[in-house]
């Protein structure tokens, strides 16, 4: 029984990530889009397979981005950007209620029956 050592994939440099972008926006709704007579599945398969190819290009001699690591990378990309988008939101949208909450209304008053009234 042969012993197969399963090798982790290169990370992607800066400059192949820069690229996979660029060429992921170029390709966005042909790679994104709802299919239909002009998206098929075909040319998603195809479009995906150019962009690993344009990636692959800018890579390390004797590096080859397949289209699995390619679409991975994008997903992993995504997940990450997303999270700190959403991180950041609820922060700052937590903090900004914490200020603006006044019971009292912004008379001062006191709250009473559901009312906001003046106690004076």
């Amino acid at each position: 029984m042969e012993d197969i050592a399963c090798k982790r994939s290169k990370n992607f440099s800066k400059q192949e990530l820069e690229v996979m972008v660029d060429e992921i926006i170029i390709r966005k709704r042909l790679l994104f889009g709802k299919l239909d007579s002009m998206i098929t599945s075909e040319n998603k398969k195809r479009a995906w397979a150019k962009v690993a190819q344009t990636v692959s290009a800018v890579a390390d001699i004797g590096i080859v981005c397949d289209v699995n690591a390619v679409r991975k990378k994008w997903a992993d990309i995504k997940s990450i950007v997303k999270k700190k988008g959403n991180g950041e939101g609820k922060r700052v949208e937590k903090n900004r209620r914490r200020e603006d909450y006044n019971p009292a209304g912004p008379t001062g008053g006191e709250i009473v029956g559901g009312d906001c009234r003046n106690v004076s």
